[in-house]
């Protein structure tokens, strides 16, 4: 591999010390069947949906990558409570903290999935008919974290040794720079 970078202007970042085996440059120097990691980090300032693509260069052949992230506005002030419904399709509904609903109904043919960080309210009227599905998930990663806008994320400095046999022939191999 020579390179990876991310194409577009998204704002989605590779933290290059991500992953089980961190790559800690942007140009790791890999041999057949090594492999590193990276993660790419999302730090959204508005709402909606955006991409980018993860190039990597100097494999046969060339590695694209289509990433796509969406930032949710996240209200922590109360329950996102679900208006009155007769859902007989599929969907997934999905709250930061806690999702309500009630009067709900799923009737055949509904298959209903509520995700929430925090809880899920089935209130008053709701219900699943006969042929109906329903599947709650509490996902402690939808829960609100603190941020604090104009921070980005620590990459280390320090980079590993290279490798004395390493198999690329550059002239700036030392990663120690």
């Amino acid at each position: 591999m020579d390179a990876m970078s991310l194409t577009g202007t998204a704002g989605l970042q590779i933290n290059l010390a991500g992953g089980s085996n961190p790559c800690h440059t942007s140009t790791p120097c890999l041999a057949p069947g090594d492999a590193c990691t990276v993660s790419v980090v999302f730090s959204p300032s508005t709402q909606g949906a955006v991409g980018e693509t993860l190039e990597v260069s100097g494999n046969t052949p060339p590695t694209s990558v289509a990433l796509t992230a969406e930032a949710v506005s996240c209200n922590t002030s109360g329950p996102r409570v679900l208006p009155s419904e007769t859902v007989s399709d599929t969907r997934t509904e999905e709250a930061c903290g806690t999702l309500a609903a009630g009067p709900y109904e799923i009737t055949s043919g509904g298959v209903v999935t509520f995700r929430a960080g925090e809880s899920i309210e089935l209130r008053n009227g709701f219900s699943v008919f006969d042929g109906g599905t329903f599947t709650g998930t509490i996902d402690p990663a939808l829960a609100p974290l603190l941020s604090v806008p104009g921070l980005a994320p620590v990459i280390p400095s320090s980079h590993p040794t290279p490798r004395t046999d390493s198999p690329c022939d550059r002239s700036l191999n030392a990663h120690n720079i």
